[in-house]
């Protein structure tokens, strides 16, 4: 029992973790550039504690908000093409939340998970 238990919280948090980009783009007045609205999820290192897992996820919080625009889209793994400005990409909605799920020698543990939304230009 305590294997399925492991098994599925490890299953359940992994898909939370892997969930991929969901993307929204709009066209911005005379439609030259189109904006796209996008998240990401980045996960920290995995804490024995709660209070350690989130303070994980607020310094790597604290680390995207103070990158530029270029160390953003390479951090997010945003690809823009060669007309478009590295410095239309900002940060939107970011927060942070913790995962609790045992490892496998039946540990509970945590890990940080910074949620974070963004938006960037692109020429149309």
């Amino acid at each position: 029992m305590k294997k399925i238990i492991t098994v599925l919280l490890l299953s359940s948090s992994l898909s939370v973790i892997s969930t991929q980009s969901l993307a929204h783009s709009q066209y911005n007045g005379g439609g030259q550039y189109l904006t796209h609205n996008s998240n990401r999820q980045i996960v920290t290192e995995i804490a024995d504690s709660k209070l350690k897992a989130y303070e994980n996820g607020f310094e790597k919080l604290q680390a995207l908000t103070d990158k530029s625009g270029r160390e953003l889209g390479a951090e997010l793994k945003i690809v823009l093409d060669s007309n478009s400005p590295s410095s239309s990409i900002h940060l939107d909605n970011t927060y942070v939340t913790v995962t609790e799920f045992l490892n496998k020698e039946g540990d509970v543990v945590y890990q940080g998970v910074v949620n974070a939304g963004f938006h960037y230009q692109e020429r149309d």
